[in-house]
């Protein structure tokens, strides 16, 4: 039979070392816990590069425009004359000689068709339109008369023109027809203005694109096919019709405020004066009876 002291004896060193063998597990647990737990607090994940993704680039095009829309160009004008006299008189004749037509006053204003130069007096006189077809001279000098160049519309423009060939055909450019019941002075030279304005004969029709060649003159042409086109919201609102697709094209009709587009895709003849922009002939229309539609 064991005695207690003997039992406690020999398991004593056996229970010492498993207690410490609990400890120190416990103590790795705790430690393992705690740097876990360290870790874990400080745990910063590295971010994640996304690729970068091109931007897509859209390129700046300009479109082009339809036609050139002009900035500056001819009108229809015709030589003004406004009376800085109290009265000014109207002569048969260039020349006091002359003898007196009628009168103007101060204020009053007239179409101017030409001038001469009469050399006795050395003086410039113009020729103006009257009633009934007839002329008359009234003194050109500046302390009598001013003188502009005022923008009309086509019906005026061509009625001054009219003027201007009647006017041709009575004095012929010979100042010994202007009158024969007073003696005419030194030689003179009726100048008619525009210098360069010729008939119209409606036998004679250009194909538009040879408008090159008559710049400053009045002509009627023709676009076998219009390409018209008109431009509501661009100031000015035009129609353009040219006679070729753009920017293929050697001549264009100009209307400014109103829709001519109609006459697209149509032979048309235009009437008017020539003008150059940008180094091509057109033609701009204030009446629509300068266009009309022709057969190819």
């Amino acid at each position: 039979m064991l005695k207690l002291s003997e039992v406690s004896h020999n398991h004593h060193p056996s229970g010492v070392k498993l207690l410490a063998n609990f400890i120190r597990r416990r103590i790795w647990v705790i430690v393992i816990t705690i740097t876990i737990s360290s870790c874990a607090s400080n745990y910063q994940p590295t971010p994640q590069v996304q690729p970068e993704i091109p931007q897509k680039i859209i390129p700046n095009i300009v479109l082009p425009t339809k036609t050139i829309i002009p900035t500056s160009t001819k009108v229809p004008s015709v030589s003004m004359g406004t009376v800085l006299v109290k009265n000014l008189n109207i002569r048969s004749g260039p020349g006091v000689v002359y003898g007196i037509v009628g009168s103007m006053k101060q204020g009053e204003k007239f179409q101017i068709l030409g001038d001469v130069k009469n050399l006795d007096a050395n003086q410039k006189w113009l020729v103006i339109s009257m009633a009934n077809n007839s002329f008359g001279f009234v003194i050109g000098e500046p302390n009598y008369i001013s003188e502009k160049l005022e923008i009309v519309d086509y019906l005026t423009y061509t009625s001054w023109l009219d003027k201007i060939r009647l006017a041709k055909l009575i004095y012929d450019n010979s100042p010994t027809k202007i009158s024969t019941s007073k003696p005419v002075p030194s030689p003179t030279m009726i100048r008619f203005s525009p210098p360069s304005a010729t008939a119209y004969h409606p036998n004679s029709i250009l194909d538009c694109r040879d408008t090159i060649n008559h710049i400053n003159k009045i002509v009627t042409c023709r676009i076998s096919k219009a390409y018209c086109s008109y431009f509501p919201s661009t100031s000015g609102s035009p129609t353009f019709c040219n006679d070729g697709p753009y920017p293929n094209y050697s001549f264009t009709l100009v209307v400014w405020g109103s829709d001519w587009s109609g006459f697209n895709n149509n032979c048309i003849l235009v009437h008017g004066l020539v003008t150059l922009f940008h180094g091509k002939p057109q033609v701009e229309a204030v009446n629509i009876s300068q266009v009309s539609f022709c057969q190819n």
